[in-house]
């Protein structure tokens, strides 16, 4: 900890208070101070990380009179739109997989009370 502390000493944005938490004076952050400061298991990577869009990112500045909507003007709208997209599948499929389990343990307990029965 004590290494840590003088290799982030060089940086101005980050302080120490005398519990050894990090403190951050600065909105602007690398990704490796991110990665730094998790509280007090700075080790941990971060399950999630949910970064804020800026609403000026989120779509373009403009509109047409007769109510088309515009197409995607950025990169990072389109790579979000992916992510978004990659998302919703992997939830759809893990539901599948959820809705599989529940048919297979129905089918398990029903032989059970079967075999019971004879």
């Amino acid at each position: 900890m004590l290494i840590l502390h003088l290799r982030l000493n060089l940086l101005d944005p980050i302080d120490m208070d005398e519990d050894g938490n990090l403190i951050i004076h600065s909105i602007l952050m690398s990704k490796i101070v991110l990665d730094l400061i998790t509280g007090s298991s700075w080790w941990k990577k971060l399950l999630y990380y949910n970064p804020v869009v800026h609403p000026l990112n989120k779509g373009p500045d403009f509109s047409f009179l007769d109510g088309r909507k515009p197409a995607i003007t950025t990169t990072l709208e389109l790579e979000r739109m992916k992510k978004h997209v990659e998302l919703g599948k992997q939830i759809v499929h893990y539901l599948n997989e959820i809705k599989i389990a529940e048919q297979l343990y129905e089918e398990q307990q029903m032989q059970k009370t079967f075999l019971r029965k004879r």
